[in-house]
């Protein structure tokens, strides 16, 4: 067992040496700074998550696109028009009587609105904007998802509906962006029954392909700009599994398994965190060493690193460890206060 700075850590596997040279690290107002070889990297304790957009814009000439409050506003010129496709749920082109009927109903209960409610995402290849909407009940569960293309160079003032998602997408908010370019068509990363993965469309399909990725329910991060997807994911067997999903190519990497719910720390593949109700546990995706922390700690990954530091809203000691050993390779330690003389 190692004591730092408070921190009990057990290397569940052998170690191997430090790298060399050391960071420096220190705090102050909330951030942290890792100098390592020249560089400077800032590591704020608390996670910025920046504001979704509220509105999509695009130019192509004298067209332009919109997606905002108003719905899909198509401008061409001097014409102008918005649509939220209030008839696409209940059209015979799309649905089955048995489906009409029972929207219909519901509809007319105010369960539902025909009015699509979000964006799910959208995609520009050469001049055809494709885009993902979703209607969602009064309950903010989706229940449909639909495929959208825009021809930037047309005439019409009108989206034009290629077909219905046969799942539903990760997507969130009244505007997301979860949809890829796959080859020549588009890619939506949805769930459907007791499987999720990637439902693609190109030119010459009248309908979606569905590529299963895994089974269940994820929980998913995007990183990299939208083109890596962090999962995980509780099996029908029992583990929960950590991985990731290459976008928009839909190759998948398995990392670990573990019969703890687990998360990944920060926005990089290389720690996954478990935690249960006595200890903090880190576990290296790479080496597969595992540090064992009590509960009250930060985490996040730098370039430099796993960054650890206690109590996790006001550090007063902090901790960079080599991603792939788990070894400390600098520490931080608030200043001890100087006493208050008496006069």
């Amino acid at each position: 067992m190692v004591v730092l700075f408070g921190l009990c850590a057990h290397l569940l596997v052998g170690q191997t040496p430090a790298p060399a040279p050391n960071p420096v690290l220190s705090f102050k107002d909330g951030v942290f700074d890792i100098v390592a070889g020249g560089k400077r990297e800032r590591v704020p304790i608390k996670e910025s998550r920046p504001t979704p957009p509220q509105k999509f814009l695009l130019r192509s000439g004298d067209t332009v696109v919109a997606l905002d409050e108003r719905g899909v506003t198509i401008q061409r010129g001097s014409r102008a028009r918005s649509t939220r496709l209030g008839d696409f749920v209940t059209s015979p082109r799309f649905f089955d009587r048995e489906t009409i009927v029972a929207r219909v109903g519901r509809i007319t209960k105010g369960e539902m609105s025909r009015e699509y409610a979000a964006v799910s995402g959208y995609e520009q290849i050469d001049n055809n904007l494709y885009i993902a909407v979703r209607w969602e009940d009064k309950k903010k569960v989706a229940w449909q998802e639909a495929l959208l293309r825009v021809e930037l160079d047309g005439t019409s003032l009108l989206p034009e509906i290629l077909t219905p998602l046969s799942g539903l997408s990760v997507a969130t908010g009244s505007l997301d962006d979860k949809m890829y370019a796959v080859g020549s068509g588009i890619g939506v990363l949805t769930r459907q029954e007791a499987a999720w993965g990637l439902e693609t469309w190109s030119l010459g399909m009248s309908n979606t392909a569905f590529a299963p990725i895994s089974e269940g329910e994820p929980t998913v991060t995007f990183v990299q700009g939208g083109k890596l997807m962090l999962f995980v994911n509780k099996t029908a067997y029992g583990p929960y599994q950590a991985g990731s999903v290459r976008l928009p190519s839909g190759d998948r990497t398995l990392y670990t398994e573990s019969r703890t719910p687990m998360r990944f720390v920060g926005d990089r593949p290389t720690v996954v965190r478990m935690e249960d109700t006595k200890a903090v546990t880190l576990r290296s995706l790479s080496s597969g060493l595992e540090l064992v922390l009590p509960k009250d700690v930060g985490v996040t990954t730098s370039t430099g690193g796993v960054l650890v530091w206690t109590p996790a809203k006001a550090p007063v000691a902090a901790v960079l460890y080599d991603a792939d050993s788990l070894r400390a390779i600098s520490r931080w330690n608030a200043p001890k206060p100087t006493p208050t003389r008496r006069t």
